[in-house]
């Protein structure tokens, strides 16, 4: 049987006469992927700040990894719960090695995380420095550093891809013949493919151009979407 990571037992929590956590139950087994949907308001925020020791439930409990709760098992855990917070006058390694000497890890990583985040090259200029794409990678740095067993992040959390990582995208994107058109929104980028490619051609495209995605979704517009879009075009 899996270990499990994290078991919450009656979670409640008030604030005055506002429950924003009504008596939650929950198991999560080692290596499941799980998410809390709702909208704002629902208690999401409220329970992952509640088992990461931020806030104090009402009533109920809660316990990582079979061993209850504590400072020290949150060593094990890698969150990310609002917008990055770092020292603002230190380097991106030298707020790492902060993180490692928190988590007890070793500083011999710190070069290898930073350069699986994309911040190598500037892993010596200041946190204040960085644009808030930058900052949201250190952020995912921090989180795994030393490999944590649990990870938590919070879907609220603002990410935008920077203007370089943006640049790049669309220079290696507008070399493939089979994209028709690229849109942009602050958060995410949409290819429109030729009809009969596969976004896993788009992916080993950008691959072979040395653009490595964090996240590729398939979607297929449905024919009224499709209709609104000929039409917007005809308009203009």
């Amino acid at each position: 049987m899996s270990e499990t990571v994290l078991s919450i037992k009656g979670l409640t929590k008030k604030y005055g006469r506002v429950k924003a956590l009504s008596d939650l139950n929950l198991d999560i087994k080692r290596g499941q992927v799980f998410g809390l949907l709702g909208p704002n308001g629902s208690g999401k925020t409220t329970t992952l700040g509640t088992v990461l020791g931020a806030i104090n439930a009402t009533s109920g409990s809660f316990s990582w990894f079979g061993e209850g709760q504590g400072h020290h098992l949150r060593k094990r855990i890698g969150a990310i719960l609002e917008s990055p917070s770092f020292y603002h006058y230190m380097s991106a390694a030298d707020n790492l090695r902060v993180v490692a000497e928190i988590k007890g890890a070793p500083r011999e990583r710190i070069d290898a995380v930073l350069e699986r985040v994309g911040l190598g090259n500037r892993k010596n200029d200041a946190f204040k420095t960085y644009s808030l794409g930058m900052k949201q990678r250190l952020a995912i740095g921090s989180a795994v550093y030393q490999g944590s067993v649990a990870e938590l992040l919070n879907a609220n959390t603002r990410v935008e891809i920077d203007a370089e990582d943006r640049a790049a995208l669309k220079s290696a994107v507008s070399g493939i013949d089979f994209v028709t058109s690229l849109k942009e929104a602050p958060a995410h980028m949409t290819a429109i493919l030729t009809e009969g490619r596969d976004a896993s051609e788009l992916n080993a495209a950008l691959i072979a151009k040395g653009i490595t995605l964090s996240h590729l979704n398939r979607r297929h517009e449905s024919l009224e979407q499709r209709f609104l879009e000929i039409l917007k075009t005809e308009g203009q």
